[in-house]
C-alpha cells in the first residue's frame, strides 16, 4: 500500500457483548461526513449477536477482527493497532458516540499539527452532562512538566484519542490486561500531547464493562490476572518517573503508591502491595478505607477481591 493509498484515519473499537450499543457507535462514524476511514471493531469473543451486529452494518471501510479468546481491552486495542493503516489512529470505546462533524474537525487539526505532536485529543459529555477531562488540560501542543501538572489535579480523565501511527509503532504499548497510565507518560519522552475542550464523543453509561469482567457477570479470575498486569505498570511508573511525580504532581504520587498496592494485593503479591501501600498511607493516615483494604489485602487476594467489590 502506498501513503496516497492509506486512509487518513484508522478507528480502532474494542468491543465485547454489546451488539446493541456497537451498532449505535457505528452509526455515529459512518454517517459522520469526513469519509477517509477504515473502522476497525476488534471482538473479544463475544457470546452474543456483537459480530452478526457488525458485520450486517454492511458497509466496505469496516473490518472486523474477532478474537477466540477474550485479551482485554488494551490487548484488543493492540491487535487493532498492528492492522491499522490509517496516518492517525483513534481509539474509540464500543458503548460511545461521536459527535456531528468530529471527524472533520479531528482531520483540520491533524493537517495542522507540528510534526512532535503524536497525540490529538477531543473531549467527551457523557449521559450526566459532565465533561471529560476535568479539568481542561493546558491549550496547545504541551509535553511532559504540563501534563505531570494536570495529573495532580485530575478528576475525570477520559478524552478522546487520536495517535499518529509512529507514535504506535515506536512507544511500548500496555500489557493487554494492565492500564495505559504508563504508555502515555512514556509517549511524552519524544511526542507532545494537544487536547481540545472541543466535544467530540459522547459518552454512554448504559452497559456494564464487558471487557475487564466487571459489572453483572464479575469474573474473580481475569480480575487477578488484570491487578497483576497493572501491578507491573504501577511499579515501572514508580521507578522510572516516581521522582519527579513526587516532586511535581504529590496527590497522584500518592494515589499511584495506592492503586499499585491495591494491585499487588489483589493479584496475590502480599509483601510488595502492603509496601506500596504503607508508603500511601504514610502521606494520608487518615484514609481508614485504604487501612481496611490493606488488612484484607494481608489475608489473600481472594479477601481483597471480596473486599474491592464491595469498598471501592
Amino acid at each position: 500500500m502506498t501513503d496516497a493509498d492509506r486512509p487518513h484515519f484508522s478507528i480502532v473499537i474494542a468491543v465485547r457483548n454489546r451488539e446493541v450499543a456497537i451498532v449505535r457507535c457505528l452509526k455515529a462514524i459512518l454517517g459522520q461526513d469526513f469519509q477517509d476511514i477504515e473502522v476497525l471493531p476488534v471482538d473479544g469473543n463475544s457470546t452474543d449477536g456483537t459480530v452478526a451486529a457488525i458485520e450486517a452494518v454492511g458497509d466496505p471501510r469496516v473490518r472486523v477482527m474477532v478474537e477466540t479468546e477474550n485479551s482485554g481491552m488494551w490487548g484488543a486495542r493492540i491487535l487493532g493497532f498492528s492492522q491499522a493503516r490509517g496516518r492517525w489512529v483513534i481509539m474509540f470505546d464500543s458503548d460511545d458516540e461521536m459527535t456531528e462533524g468530529s471527524l472533520r474537525r479531528l482531520y483540520d487539526r491533524t493537517v495542522a499539527a507540528p510534526d512532535d505532536v503524536g497525540i490529538i485529543g477531543a473531549s467527551y459529555r457523557d449521559d450526566d452532562g459532565n465533561i471529560h477531562p476535568s479539568p481542561p488540560f493546558p491549550e496547545g501542543p504541551f509535553g511532559l512538566a504540563e501534563n505531570m501538572a494536570w495529573l495532580d489535579r485530575i478528576e475525570r480523565a477520559d478524552y478522546v484519542h487520536v495517535f499518529r501511527k509512529e507514535l504506535l509503532d515506536s512507544v511500548e504499548l500496555p500489557p493487554p490486561l494492565g492500564q495505559g497510565n504508563y504508555f502515555e507518560l512514556k509517549a511524552f519522552d519524544n511526542w507532545r500531547k494537544d487536547i481540545s475542550t472541543d466535544v467530540c464523543g459522547l459518552y454512554h453509561i448504559d452497559a456494564v464493562d464487558r471487557l475487564s469482567g466487571k459489572g453483572k457477570k464479575f469474573n474473580v479470575e481475569l480480575f487477578v490476572l488484570k491487578s497483576g498486569q497493572s501491578a507491573q505498570v504501577y511499579d515501572r511508573i514508580l521507578s522510572e518517573y516516581g521522582a519527579r511525580l513526587k516532586a511535581d504532581a504529590p496527590r497522584f504520587y500518592r494515589g499511584t503508591n495506592r492503586q499499585a498496592g491495591l494491585a499487588h494485593m489483589a493479584a496475590g503479591h502480599r509483601g510488595r502491595g502492603a509496601r506500596r501501600m504503607l508508603a500511601y498511607l504514610a502521606r494520608k493516615p487518615v484514609d481508614l478505607k485504604a487501612w481496611g483494604l490493606l488488612v484484607f489485602g494481608l489475608v489473600g487476594p481472594r479477601a481483597m477481591v471480596w473486599a474491592r467489590q464491595r469498598f471501592t
